[in-house]
């Protein structure tokens, strides 16, 4: 019976689920599939399985060509963050596409594990692809590329907090746009 539970306010059941996903999402699955098939290939499972949730995520609930453009797109990932009460900040350099995030929500969880942030880079990438309907790769500051070879639009991550830097930064490239 619905009468025999405490809880009354739809936000703290909003952020048990919310705390579920980042759990899911920034710690356990990427500690289990490391245990069970490496660390390479959990990186890539997780990329793709997080890249695909996200961008089913926003063509199922956004309204489609609210954004086009890579940079907005962007913009908007973070936004949502902002807007579900993620401790978040971050400042842009629209001229050379750059974002450089300070405070990430993630970050409590992934701690010095760099290959742990392969989820957030999922997630750009899969808004990425639904908002501006381009293929999407991410390349990490080690090289590693996850997603297709031929990607119209490039994420790379040039530094990171969890391999000891002070922010994480981004940067959109996009083929066929000067840098």
């Amino acid at each position: 019976m619905a009468g025999d539970v405490p809880l009354r306010d739809p936000r703290q059941a909003a952020r048990v689920y919310g705390e579920l996903l980042e759990r899911f999402l920034f710690k356990h699955l990427l500690q289990e599939l490391r245990r069970i098939v490496g660390e390479r290939a959990a990186a890539g499972l997780v990329f793709r399985i997080v890249k695909m949730s996200m961008r089913e995520a926003v063509e199922e609930v956004l309204p489609k060509g609210m954004v086009s453009d890579p940079m907005s797109a962007m913009r908007l990932c973070y936004t949502l963050f902002a807007m579900a009460g993620q401790e978040f900040s971050y400042e842009e350099d629209p001229g050379a596409h750059v974002f450089k995030v300070y405070r990430c929500p993630h970050y409590r969880f992934t701690g010095s594990d760099p290959v742990a942030c392969v989820a957030c880079a999922a997630t750009k990438a899969g808004a990425l692809e639904a908002l501006t309907g381009r293929s999407v790769a991410v390349v990490l500051e080690d090289g590693t590329r996850l997603g297709p070879r031929d990607a119209e639009i490039i994420v790379r991550r040039l530094t990171h907090m969890p391999s000891g830097d002070k922010y994480c930064t981004f940067k959109l490239e996009v083929r066929g746009e000067p840098d």
